[in-house]
């Protein structure tokens, strides 16, 4: 199997997604057959949304996107990544990004030989954006208009008037 036919794994804490999380997404549907966005618990980060709730948005930012299927998943990248055969594409905005990813690249080399990993420069009008940004937003009661995606928003708002 070719790289060209391989799925991709877009892996992340999601908490919440992003504009900028959104953007990758759609970029990979154009390069990948199948796009797999998967939440994946980090024991290091503490989350503003449940598990459920990011996998709900994450559904709904990409329910226009037929090849793109949203889970969470509670094991290693490597393991999920290998046992689909598939690419894992990270977004990159910094150097300190590519520095960072290049090092969990390696360790998932070491796991999973065969498991290649993408980087993906965000777009200008992104490289600002983070979920811990967006959290911030969110605790203050600043505007989430073009952080998240708009049904995100609405999910956001709903979340904490309930």
């Amino acid at each position: 199997m070719t790289d060209s036919y391989r799925p991709c794994v877009i892996p992340g804490s999601f908490d919440p997604v992003t504009t900028g999380h959104l953007d990758l997404i759609r970029r990979c549907t154009v390069l990948f057959p199948a796009v797999y966005v998967t939440v994946f618990r980090n024991s290091a980060k503490d989350g503003l949304f449940s598990y459920e709730d990011r996998l709900a948005m994450l559904k709904l930012a990409t329910s226009d996107l037929p090849s793109v299927k949203c889970s969470f998943e509670d094991g290693l990248l490597a393991e999920f990544a290998g046992k689909l055969g598939a690419v894992i594409v990270k977004g990159i905005r910094s150097a300190a990004d590519a520095e960072m990813e290049t090092y969990l690249s390696l360790t998932t080399r070491a796991i999973s030989p065969e498991t290649e990993t993408l980087f993906l420069p965000a777009r200008q009008e992104y490289l600002h954006l983070s979920s811990s940004y967006v959290r911030e937003l969110i605790r203050y009661g600043g505007s989430l208009r073009g952080a998240v995606p708009p049904e995100v928003e609405t999910f956001i708002k709903t979340r904490k008037e309930g």
